[in-house]
This record gives C-alpha cells, sequence and structure tokens, in this order.
C-alpha cells in the first residue's frame, strides 16, 4: 500500500486524535489517566516529559501496538482498539527506544525484515524479497543518507546511522 492509498482513510480529519486515553498496565496503576490530544495533519509536535511519565506508552497506543481500556484514540482516520486493520499496520511505523535491528544482517536486510507483514510464504524467510521490495528498500536507505551502507552489517554503523536504519 503507498501513502497515498491511506490518505483517502483519512480526509477530513486531524492526523493523530486522542480523547479522554486510560491505561494502566496492572489493575489500578494508571500510566496514562485521560489523555486528550489533537495533533492536525501536517503538523509536527513533541511528546516531552519525565521519565515514567507516559511518553512510550503513549507512542505504542498510537501505533497500535498497545490496548487500553478507556477512550478513543484515532491515527489516520482508523479508529483503535483491538486488532488494528492490516492498512494501518502497513502505513504506520514505530521506531522504539531500543532499535531491535539484527546485529548481523546488513543495513538493506534490517530494512527488508519491516515488509513481511506484506509477504507470505517461505521466500522472505529464506531472505528472497521481492526485487521492488528491495528497490524500494534501498531508495529508503538513500533518502536517508545511507545508500552506500546498503551491505554494511548493522554493529558496524554508528549510533546515528542505525537509529536511521531502524
Amino acid at each position: 500500500m503507498m501513502a497515498a492509498d491511506f490518505a483517502v482513510h483519512s480526509e477530513g480529519s486531524p492526523a493523530v486524535e486522542v480523547r479522554d486515553l486510560w491505561l494502566a498496565y496492572r489493575p489500578g496503576r494508571w500510566v496514562l489517566r485521560g489523555v486528550d490530544l489533537r495533533v492536525p495533519k501536517g503538523e509536527l509536535w513533541v511528546v516531552m516529559g519525565p521519565s515514567g511519565a507516559g511518553k512510550t506508552t503513549l507512542m505504542k497506543v498510537l501505533a497500535g501496538l498497545l490496548p487500553f481500556q478507556r477512550g478513543t484514540v484515532e491515527v489516520m482516520g482508523f479508529r483503535l482498539g483491538g486488532e488494528p486493520p492490516r492498512t494501518f499496520r502497513q502505513a504506520v511505523g514505530y521506531i522504539p527506544q531500543q532499535l531491535g535491528l539484527v546485529r548481523g544482517l546488513t543495513a538493506l536486510e534490517n530494512v527488508l525484515l519491516g515488509t513481511l507483514a506484506r509477504h507470505g510464504g517461505w521466500g522472505p524467510a529464506l531472505g528472497l524479497f521481492p526485487r521492488e521490495e528491495i528497490a524500494r528498500a534501498r531508495d529508503y536507505l538513500g533518502m536517508l543518507g545511507l545508500g552506500d551502507k546498503a551491505r554494511v552489517r548493522v554493529f558496524n554503523l554508528s549510533g546515528g546511522e542505525r537509529q536511521r536504519v531502524a
């Protein structure tokens, strides 16, 4: 799915809208309490706060990775709660604090791992990706200034280069 295909789902709505969001990892221990947030399309926002304030938890909710107990969450026109639709998972990415790269793989191979949700079968498991996916992954690396690092194993990259690969 391309970004243009995804945009159809979100016309007329903000990029992110959260209303009265509550989340607890354990009963009675609320990490997020009554969070309200509206991010218009085209705007860049920063979520700041002290350690333990719930920033990462909020980002995981917005990525569809964590269930929440109360409230409504809409991201790019998709209402979250339960399992996000496949089109949402293909269009929204999340880069965790701990990068989760496979150190023994190259930058290109790590980027290609992100395409596994779109492909079934044994091909990707054996390292065989469609040519168009490889070309797209190379293009992404090029846009990030890492075109010349495609065949470099990630353990040989700098911290900043690893973040861009992730």
